[in-house]
Parts: C-alpha cells; sequence; structure tokens
C-alpha cells in the first residue's frame, strides 16, 4: 500500500499586542517606578501611587522632548467648552434661581476660580436649545393657542365669545406639568418676571409659564382675528 504523506498543518499567525507605554509602566515594581520618576524631578514619589507614579514619568519624558511633536502631543492640554458644566441639578429650582454662566468667579476672600457646577451656573437658553435640538419658537405658541381659542371657544358659540376670557382660561391650563412649564419659559427666553404687568408675586414656576404666555396676548388676538 502506497504511504500517505503527511500534510503539515499551518500553525495560526499569533498577533502581537502592542503594550502602550502607561501599561508598560504598570508592570515594572514601585521602587522601580519611583527611581525612574525621581530622575525625571518628580516630588513627593514615596506619596504617590502606581498609577500616578506611571502618569508622572510619561509627562516628565515629554517634557524632555519638549520642542518636538511628541512631546508637544503629550503635553497638550484638552481645550475645554466655556459652557461646560458638571454634576446635577433640579431644573424646577434651576429655573426659578438666576445665576452667572458657567467660568471665572470671584470668592468673598479675593480668591479666583471657575465655576462649572450645574446647580450654581446657567447656561444660555439660546445654546441649550442648539445643544438639546429642542425648542420652539414665539411662531408657534401664538399660532397653537390662537387655533385652540378658534375652535373651543369661538366655533362653539361666536355669539357669547369674549377673547380675554378664553386666553386667560386656555395658557391657565396649557403647561400643567414641571417639563412642559420649563420647556415654555425656555422657548419663550422669559427671565425678568419680577416686575410684571399683572403685578403677580412668583412662587413657582407654573406662574413663571403663565406670565410668559401672557406676554403673546396681542399677537393672538390678532391672529385670532385673522382667523374669523
Amino acid at each position: 500500500m502506497p504511504i500517505k504523506k503527511k500534510v503539515p498543518v499551518k500553525k495560526a499567525a499569533v498577533k502581537k499586542v502592542v503594550i502602550g507605554p502607561k501599561a508598560k509602566l504598570m508592570k515594572l515594581a514601585v521602587t522601580t517606578l519611583r527611581a525612574k520618576a525621581k530622575k525625571l524631578g518628580v516630588s513627593d514619589v514615596t506619596k504617590r501611587t502606581k498609577e500616578n507614579l506611571a502618569q508622572s514619568i510619561i509627562l516628565g519624558e515629554a517634557r524632555k522632548k519638549r520642542g518636538t511633536a511628541a512631546g508637544k502631543k503629550a503635553t497638550a492640554k484638552r481645550a475645554v467648552s466655556p459652557a461646560r458644566q458638571t454634576g446635577t441639578s433640579n431644573l424646577v429650582r434651576d429655573l426659578m434661581k438666576k445665576a452667572l454662566p458657567p467660568g471665572r468667579r470671584v470668592s468673598a476672600a479675593g480668591r479666583t476660580y471657575t465655576e462649572r457646577r450645574k446647580n450654581r451656573s446657567d447656561r444660555n437658553p439660546t445654546a441649550w436649545k442648539q445643544l438639546t435640538g429642542r425648542g420652539n419658537d414665539e411662531r408657534y405658541y401664538i399660532e397653537d393657542i390662537g387655533n385652540r381659542i378658534f375652535e373651543d371657544y369661538y366655533s362653539y358659540d361666536p355669539g357669547a365669545f369674549d377673547f380675554y376670557e378664553a386666553f386667560y382660561e386656555v395658557i391657565d391650563q396649557y403647561a400643567v406639568y414641571y417639563k412642559d412649564q420649563a420647556q415654555v419659559m425656555m422657548d419663550l427666553g422669559f427671565w425678568d418676571w419680577e416686575d410684571n404687568d399683572l403685578g403677580m408675586e412668583v412662587t413657582n414656576i407654573g406662574q413663571v409659564a403663565y406670565l410668559a404666555l401672557n406676554e403673546l396676548a396681542g399677537r393672538v388676538e390678532n391672529y385670532v382675528n385673522k382667523k374669523m
């Protein structure tokens, strides 16, 4: 019988795993990292964690190469958006309190610091709309309220129709949920309610939304008159 030749089995190629500089340093002993960091001029090497030592060594080596492309890339600081905020906040409470935009502040003690906390700073309403993609313009509210008045009041009984009676009933029930009231306030950019036309002492966000919609009364009336 003929002897079958053995076909050699090809071994699958082993991909080399590329290890980054930080991962390489993390494999070293802490004493070795301390010695490396000390040579690069890093202070308090005994108080630093292993990860911190590795990061300090990478930055220290990059500083030595300053002026080269590699050094500039390693030491480059990431640009931070001036409108960036951190932390969380209660939207309803926030809207009832006015604050400065995120940025530099001066404390009572005269120290300068950067304020980015959401519950201590206000984002520009226009920027908020651009970032969230949300927001309706004044025309939306004029037409929506006007259509409700025309269809639910004027069309029902033209003889007994009173525009302002219908208008105040509609805006009183227009935004009943906090998120809707906040939306009205944001969309219409209504931020100054202390000296309002109705002389109302504002204590909640629902009243703010009501006052914002009240500002549209004349334009809504013109819209309804054109439909009549």
